[in-house]
């Protein structure tokens, strides 16, 4: 039996879901936390790599007590990731989470 680009039919119309305006919302919105928390990331991630690798006598002099500026700036990378893990998932179940309801209701069996 060959597939010929036929949908089944007791599934949601994924194409038309696709194409919605809430799901088009959803992208969208997704991509207005992502893109800038992203690139905070990657900021302080790859600061701290340049640092690293091109400023020694920095990265090694001593920030709180014993602890270097090495130490400090990598330890600040996990609360860092953390945080915004944190700030995502609250800002989704308050953004994301209506918009992905709305998606989900029009994909039940029985809508138009």
């Amino acid at each position: 039996m060959s597939d010929s680009g036929r949908q089944p039919t007791d599934g949601p119309d994924w194409a038309r879901l696709e194409a919605s305006a809430d799901f088009q919302e959803l992208v969208a919105a997704r991509r207005r936390f992502v893109v800038p928390a992203l690139a905070v990331f990657v900021v302080w991630f790859g600061g701290f790599l340049v640092l690293t690798a091109y400023a020694r006598d920095f990265m090694t002099e001593k920030a709180i007590g014993n602890f270097t500026w090495a130490y400090v700036l990598a330890g600040s990378l996990i609360p860092m990731t953390w945080l915004i893990a944190f700030l995502y998932l609250r800002w989704s179940d308050r953004k994301l989470a209506p918009i992905a309801a709305r998606i989900v209701k029009a994909a039940e069996p029985g809508d138009p």
